[in-house]
């Protein structure tokens, strides 16, 4: 089945310019999508579940995303050096992307989600999201000086953790309560409250020279802290419709229309999506057979590294962003949303597979162990 953002993707391309013609980007439209990579980014901070993988799981995801970031910096500097890229820094953070919203749902219909298994790839997706997230509020803050950035970032920071330190600690009970009383009312006050922190958030790191993608993310994962499970899911099914329903789909959908489909499809194009989709799984698959030996079993590895090179909205987001700064060519942008949207449709199937072959197997040995006679 294809990935509702491929076929979103596919759709903008379609209506677009360079095939039917009927859509145009224009202000409302310029402004509906950038209301959609908020809203998609306050969402997949919201899926950010600390508890579930921290201590040894995140210390390595961190290390991994580290060690993918310096690979990928090595193959930029490769492909810049051979005048298949603009620059180094804008391919290599997009090369370290991994897509926690792809992987999710994927890993609970595979019953993984509550695994071990599970654990260290949502640790690995989460790093895969935070770590370009900050990359490029740096890289694009305050017209690329760099070391403004990092300041304000800091500051961004703290203010964001004193946020998340009051949405843990402050009358959980009372929070609780009142999410509950207003969840199914007309005031919708829980509903309203987590738009405001994330417009507030947004504002707050604009007002900053951040990007907004990063107020929308920590606008999510603070928003994440707040309530009881129940509570918590409840806000994010409203949250998801308006998302999913609503905004997202139009960014998806506008990336579509701007999509240099000329340019993928020609020669060097062609040429460029399998070298990149290559690098996808090199950058990120890499460092699971480095790092991961004491923790992931042989055949739990290569899923492992082909969940983590699955990736999709980041590098949408990042090349958006990159060819809009005058940073990445439209042609290097669309070979490498071509092959993200290859690895979304390529690389979870094979991983299940394979996943499914390796739990076949060794259950097949505990019942070989358990029928044999004891000697």
């Amino acid at each position: 089945m294809l990935n509702v953002v491929v076929v979103e993707l596919l759709l903008g391309i379609l209506i677009g310019p360079q095939v039917l013609g009927i859509a145009h980007m224009g202000p409302s439209l310029n402004l509906l999508s950038t209301f959609g990579l908020a809203f998609l980014f306050f969402l997949a901070g919201n899926e950010v579940e600390i508890e579930r993988v921290r201590g040894r799981p995140s210390e390595l995801g961190a290390l991994g995303w580290v060690i993918s970031l310096a690979i990928a910096l090595a193959f930029g500097s490769v492909l810049h050096a051979s005048g298949l890229v603009l620059t180094t820094i804008y391919v290599a953070v997009a090369l370290t992307a991994t897509s926690m919203g792809t992987l999710v749902p994927v890993l609970g219909d595979s019953d993984d989600l509550d695994t071990r298994f599970g654990a260290y790839v949502l640790a690995a997706a989460s790093a895969g999201e935070i770590g370009p997230i900050i990359a490029i509020s740096i890289l694009f803050a305050n017209g690329g000086h760099h070391r403004t950035a990092a300041g304000l970032l800091l500051v961004f920071a703290i203010i964001a953790m004193a946020l998340a330190v009051m949405a843990k600690t402050y009358r959980q009970d009372r929070i609780e309560r009142v999410m509950r009383q207003t969840m199914y009312r007309s005031g919708q006050f829980a509903l309203r409250s987590a738009i405001f922190l994330l417009v507030a958030m947004v504002y707050l790191a604009d007002r900053f020279g951040l990007n907004i993608i990063l107020g929308a993310f920590a606008a999510g994962v603070v928003l994440g802290l707040v309530g009881g499970p129940h509570e918590k899911e409840q806000i994010y099914v409203k949250l998801e419709s308006i998302g999913f329903g609503v905004f997202i789909p139009i960014f998806f959908i506008t990336t579509g229309i701007t999509f240099n489909l000329d340019a993928a499809v020609s020669t060097a194009g062609l040429v460029r999506l399998p070298l990149f989709l290559a690098l996808f799984l090199v950058v990120r698959g890499l460092p699971a057979l480095l790092i991961y030996r004491r923790d992931l079993d042989d055949a739990d590895r290569t899923p492992f590294a082909l969940y983590s090179a699955t990736t999709l909205p980041l590098v949408v987001a990042i090349t958006s962003l990159a060819v809009a700064q005058g940073e990445m060519r439209s042609a290097t942008a669309a070979s490498l949303v071509g092959a993200a949207m290859v690895s979304v449709l390529l690389f979870p199937p094979i991983a299940l597979l394979r996943r499914q072959r390796s739990r076949a197997l060794v259950a097949e040995q505990e019942r070989a162990a358990v029928e044999s006679p004891a000697v």
